[in-house]
């Protein structure tokens, strides 16, 4: 009696250690990241980015509320999650995109005033204007923050290369 247990605890043991086996040469099978998580985690890559600056200083390159404006451009121009001139729209899917450790608050204020700028146009339309710019410093900031975003957002498999 006692080997016909021992015998039935050897084969379960053995069950054990093929089931084990089993689920380690198995695939992870993990559910898809939703838009949303997709996009919180590129912007957080996106402030997290820094670049030396005309002075040698190493700053972020997403620094100024004004920035959520190339962030807002670069969604609608690929139809990811607001309309174009939806800015209340915006506004409303910011809490769901942007990362927990955001450091540069969202401004609606910031976001409507893209109506009065070049950067109202499609991304790929951006030019310099030194009509509207006194210096490049300006343009060349929201340019650097939209391409690098455009970049994160493909390199993530976001948007299609």
């Amino acid at each position: 009696m006692l080997l016909d247990m021992r015998r039935q605890i050897d084969a379960a043991l053995e069950q054990i250690q093929a089931l084990k086996a089993e689920a380690n040469e198995a695939p992870q099978v993990c559910e898809p990241l939703s838009t949303d998580q997709q996009v919180r985690q590129c912007i957080a890559q996106l402030m997290a980015l820094t670049a030396t600056d005309a002075h040698g200083h190493e700053r972020p390159v997403f620094h100024k509320a004004a920035h959520w404006q190339a962030v807002y451009r670069i969604l609608v121009d690929h139809n990811l999650g607001t309309a174009d001139g939806d800015f209340k729209g915006f506004e409303r899917w910011v809490p769901c995109i942007a990362p927990p450790e955001c450091r540069i608050p969202f401004s609606y204020q910031a976001l409507r005033d893209i109506s009065k700028t070049p950067f109202v146009r499609p991304f790929a339309k951006w030019r310099f204007d030194n009509s509207y710019f006194r210096t490049r410093m300006p343009y060349d900031s929201m340019y650097r923050v939209a391409s690098e975003f455009l970049r994160i957002l493909t390199e993530n498999g976001v948007l299609k290369r």
